[in-house]
């Protein structure tokens, strides 16, 4: 009488690579080791449950963002007057996606890599966008590899913004819809493209495909600033209030070259815990830039109802019902203010 079965992952990890362990099982109750056998099985069951609780994320999940790129640099001479690359035609026309690296775009991932290569080491699966400057990073930063190619990395749709200056933007759209950008840049979506809350749904797409297919690995993918905004948003679980004063600030810029490390593994007890607890925010190839140059625990928040009515106030009340209104509620005719679901 045999039972044979398989388990995909113990989550015990040395400092230098994941181990996936398999176990292949033969229970023959005919022999003496029907005890440890046993011992097995109820060990089996423990580390199943575990998985489905959430221990199945990667222990470290590594986030880079590519060097400068074509784009990149066209925007910071326009910012200071310098519109000479908005005026070339073939750059023009170009695609946001075919922007290659500049020089120093290369230098930075060539900095990147180097970090990656002694402060994390080898990693179990690797991820880049597949615009051309994350391909581009993701190969200077002369990892193992092999790359795969995902396009739910991609940068945010700038829709009808792409191939713009930011004096063109100012120039073709209404005062109104650059208002709009900078009162809400979270939930902001440019005429043709993606909110930031809209690219989140991308990346919630990223971290379920990395529960499924690397439960304990070492991950390493390649994106771009937007997304790297929209990993921590939902790693996090930081709230607009908490994005707008972050990307708002000089000192916590997620500039070129960025790297983001987030760990299940504790980096002073070396404990393993089910959710990517702790981060750490490098700028490899300039350290004044880093976020957080140590690891740092993530704090989720969570707030009490009062907390919750205190952040409510914050916004004044425009509308409200009238006396005659309140007092059709209460006599129980409800027909008048019948709400309209349109919102």
């Amino acid at each position: 009488f045999h039972f044979n079965f398989f388990y995909l992952d113990t989550g015990l990890h040395n400092t230098l690579s994941s181990i996936s362990i398999f176990f292949i099982w033969t229970l023959d109750c005919t022999t003496l080791l029907v005890p440890f056998q046993f011992f097995l099985f109820l060990l089996l069951i423990f580390q199943f449950f575990n998985y489905k609780m959430g221990e199945h994320m990667p222990i470290d999940l590594v986030l880079v963002r590519h060097g400068e790129s074509e784009g990149n640099l066209a925007q910071s001479k326009s910012v200071k007057g310098d519109e000479s690359a908005w005026k070339m035609d073939e750059f023009k026309a170009r695609h946001t996606s075919l922007y290659r690296l500049t020089d120093i775009g290369r230098d930075q991932a060539g900095y990147a890599g180097k970090w990656l290569r002694k402060n994390v080491g080898a990693f179990d699966k690797y991820y880049c966008s597949e615009y051309t400057r994350a391909m581009e990073t993701a190969a200077l930063l002369n990892l193992e590899g092999p790359w795969i190619s995902d396009f739910f990395l991609r940068e945010r749709d700038q829709g009808q913004f792409a191939s713009m200056s930011k004096a063109e933007r100012l120039k073709q759209f209404s005062d109104e819809v650059v208002s709009k950008r900078d009162q809400d840049p979270f939930y902001f979506c440019p005429p043709g493209g993606e909110s930031i809350a809209n690219a989140c749904l991308r990346v919630n797409r990223v971290l379920s495909e990395l529960r499924n297919e690397c439960p304990g690995f070492k991950v390493v993918c390649v994106c771009h600033g937007n997304m790297m905004w929209g990993f921590r948003l939902c790693i996090e679980h930081m709230n607009q209030e908490k994005y707008r004063e972050l990307n708002s600030h000089a000192a916590t810029k997620l500039v070129n070259g960025t790297i983001i490390h987030y760990t299940r593994r504790n980096p002073k007890t070396g404990e393993i815990s089910a959710t990517l607890d702790w981060m750490r925010i490098i700028c490899p190839w300039d350290e004044s830039k880093s976020v957080h140059p140590t690891f740092v625990r993530i704090h989720r928040p969570t707030w009490t109802n009062e907390e919750l009515l205190k952040r409510v106030q914050v916004v004044p009340q425009l509308l409200n019902n009238t006396p005659d209104e309140l007092k059709e509620l209460k006599e129980g005719n409800v027909s008048a203010g019948e709400p309209d679901n349109t919102f």
